[in-house]
C-alpha cells in the first residue's frame, strides 16, 4: 500500500508482474482522513477511488482480463491529539462501509474491516472496538476481514487477541442471522405450546433436548451464576485467553485439505512459479 495518487516503484512492479502472469492481486492505497486525505468521508473516497481505479486500470492495459482480487482500499482516521492512524474511530467504519458498497457497484468482493483495537492493552475498549468492527464487517457483507487480533492500531501482534477475535467472531455470526419463518417451523412450534400448556416448562421437553445445542455457547466469555468466592479467585479473561493462545501453540493441528484440494492449489502455485521462472 501507498499514499494516494502517488505509485511507489515497488508496489507498481509487483502490480504489473502479476498481471503479466495471471497472478491474482490486492492492491490498494491507504488513506488517512484528514492526514494524506481530505479532512472529510466523501472527499477521501473521492481521492482513493480515483487512485484505486487508476491503478486497476494500469492492471488491465498490462493484461486485459487478468485477475483482480477485490475492490477498495483501507481507511482510516489520523486523530489529531495525537496523530493516530486511528483503524476504529467511528467515522472509519463509516467510510468502510462506503468501500463496501463501491466494491458491490464494480462487482468485486470488498476488501475491508480489520478486526483490531487502537489501545495496545487488553481492556474493556479492546473488547468494544473488536466487537463494533465485527459487528460492521456483517453489516456491510465485506467479504475480506483481515488483521483479527492485532493492536495498538496495527501496530503489536498478540495471541491472547487472536483468540478474543474468534470468540467475538462465533457470537456475532449467530446474531446476524436471519430469523426463519418457515411454516413447517411455526406449525411444529405452536402445538408443542399448546401441549405444554400455560405455566408450563419446556426444560424437560424432547425438543429442548434435541434443539437446546443450536445456540451459541461461549467457549471463553463466562455465564455462570454469580459467585463471589469465584469472581475473586477464578482467572481474569486475559488469563483465559493466554492459556487458550499457550494451549493452542502447543497443540494444535491444522486438519488437511481434502486431497482434490490440496492438488488444485498445488498445480495452480506450480503454474505460477514456471511463469515467474
Amino acid at each position: 500500500p501507498a499514499a494516494p495518487l502517488k505509485g511507489s516503484v515497488y508496489g507498481l512492479e509487483l502490480l504489473l508482474t502479476c498481471a503479466e502472469h495471471d497472478i491474482p492481486v490486492l492492491h490498494y492505497s491507504c488513506p488517512a482522513i484528514g492526514g494524506n486525505s481530505p479532512s472529510s468521508i466523501l472527499g477521501t473516497l473521492v481521492q482513493t477511488n480515483a487512485d484505486w481505479l487508476a491503478n486497476l486500470t494500469l492492471h488491465q492495459l498490462k493484461k486485459p482480463g487478468a485477475p483482480f482480487i477485490t475492490g477498495g482500499f483501507t481507511v482510516q482516521l489520523m486523530d489529531m491529539k495525537t496523530t493516530l492512524w486511528s483503524y476504529c474511530a467511528p467515522e472509519t467504519l463509516q467510510a468502510y462501509s462506503a468501500v463496501a458498497d463501491l466494491a458491490h457497484w464494480y462487482g468485486l468482493p470488498a476488501w475491508g474491516l480489520e478486526m483490531t483495537c487502537d489501545i495496545p492493552q487488553f481492556n474493556a475498549q479492546m473488547g468494544v472496538e473488536m466487537m463494533a468492527q465485527c459487528q460492521r464487517a456483517y453489516l456491510s457483507k465485506v467479504e475480506m476481514v483481515h488483521n483479527a487480533g492485532i493492536i495498538g492500531a496495527g501496530k503489536l501482534c498478540a495471541a491472547e487477541a487472536v483468540i478474543l477475535a474468534d470468540e467475538i467472531i462465533s457470537y456475532t455470526q449467530p446474531a446476524m442471522q436471519s430469523l426463519s419463518t418457515d411454516v413447517d417451523l411455526l406449525t411444529e412450534n405452536i402445538e408443542i405450546i399448546d401441549e405444554v400448556g400455560p405455566m408450563g416448562e419446556y426444560i424437560s421437553h424432547e425438543h429442548t433436548l434435541a434443539h437446546f445445542r443450536d445456540f451459541w455457547y461461549p467457549n471463553l466469555f463466562e455465564r455462570d451464576r454469580f459467585d463471589p468466592l469465584k469472581e475473586i479467585q477464578g482467572e481474569s479473561l486475559q488469563e483465559r485467553l493466554n492459556s487458550r493462545a499457550r494451549q493452542l501453540i502447543e497443540t494444535h493441528k491444522p486438519a488437511p485439505l481434502p486431497v482434490d484440494v490440496a492438488t488444485e492449489i498445488d498445480a495452480i502455485e506450480s503454474k505460477w512459479y514456471a511463469r515467474l521462472n
